[in-house]
């Protein structure tokens, strides 16, 4: 084993799979887990599933006990959402790093060597580092996405087939080195998207924070702000998980979602947003910030209107006169 290889495994990950009726996908998901080349690891399954996860979970606990040098697996008593989830995990952990992956999708064998060796790199004024991620289809095909949202399975023009390509995210960031630089500036301008799963956390830096919200279903948006408040976080251009559709993409999930869930998530993400209006407007004395979130917020009031036309003009109402307080205008939404 060389040096290199020596060092990194000195830091252990925490690695936490929030499981919720993923019967079909969660062995690929554990799996994936399982064949990581990084050996310094600890796993926490939480489960409150109504269909057959439990049972393909089982079938992995001797696995699981054997290949990680610290295993459990957790069952809920009632559903109580990914944040609460996530935050009971990051109380369990001990590890150096954390990260959690969704029971429906896959970890490259590398992602986490690759990750740990690259954010031990970076100074401390850096939190937390990513990768790309692939898409997948239900049926673990990788595929490609037209900019109209429409899945392909082979690479037609004008199509991409990585996350953060299709979203255009490296078209923002400053390239510093060998990754590009995440700022609070650059989530509430022009980075709301980044893969979840292709994340390492600093455990110290999630804690600093105060953990997830709560009830949040945007907790990823919600964390990215909460971290880039006190530090920058990196990314790399290599992708280092498989992101699983289900259907066609839309803002807020897929097309399988219910209107309800939908509304949820754009409530959340609605709130999300407002929650960070007097941070934006402490760090950027200009109208800049304003401007920032007048975009982002209008997004999430737009998918709103579609199901609760009222409650979306009633928080239209509300930034407008936030941002707007001087010249009274309103924001216009579909």
């Amino acid at each position: 084993m060389s040096n290199q290889s020596k060092s990194i495994n000195q830091s252990l990950v925490s690695i936490c799979i929030p499981s919720y009726n993923h019967e079909k996908y969660i062995a690929a998901t554990i799996d994936s887990v399982i064949l990581q080349d990084y050996k310094n690891i600890e796993l926490i399954i939480d489960d409150f599933s109504t269909d057959n996860s439990d049972i393909v979970i089982n079938s992995f606990i001797d696995k699981c006990k054997e290949r990680f040098v610290r295993f459990e697996y957790i069952k809920n008593e009632k559903n109580k959402g990914i944040s609460y989830n996530l935050n009971k995990a990051i109380k369990w952990s001990q590890g150096k790093h954390f990260y959690a992956i969704a029971s429906d999708d896959i970890l490259m064998p590398f992602k986490t060597s690759l990750l740990v060796s690259e954010i031990e790199k970076l100074d401390d004024s850096y939190a937390a580092i990513f990768g790309d991620a692939l898409f997948i289809n239900e049926l673990g095909e990788k595929i490609y996405i037209d900019k109209n949202k429409t899945i392909y399975t082979t690479q037609p023009p004008n199509s991409y087939n990585t996350f953060l390509k299709f979203f255009g995210q490296y078209n923002y960031l400053k390239s510093i080195n060998n990754y590009f630089e995440i700022t609070y500036y650059d989530i509430i301008s022009d980075l709301l998207f980044l893969p979840a799963a292709s994340v390492l956390i600093k455990l110290s830096a999630i804690n600093e924070v105060g953990g997830y919200t709560n009830g949040n279903r945007v907790e990823d948006f919600d964390m990215w702000f909460k971290l880039t408040q006190k530090y920058k976080m990196a990314l790399i251009d290599t992708p280092v998980s498989l992101y699983r559709l289900h259907g066609q993409i839309s803002f807020f999930g897929d097309t399988k979602d219910t209107s309800k869930k939908l509304i949820a998530m754009a409530k959340d993400s609605l709130a999300t947003i407002l929650s960070q209006k007097n941070f934006a407007v402490l760090f950027s004395k200009n109208e800049t910030y304003k401007q920032l979130f007048y975009s982002r917020a209008k997004i999430a009031i737009n998918h709103i209107a579609q199901f609760e036309p009222i409650f979306a003009k009633r928080s239209a109402d509300f930034l407008s006169r936030w941002i707007f307080q001087k010249t009274g205008e309103k924001i216009l939404f579909m």
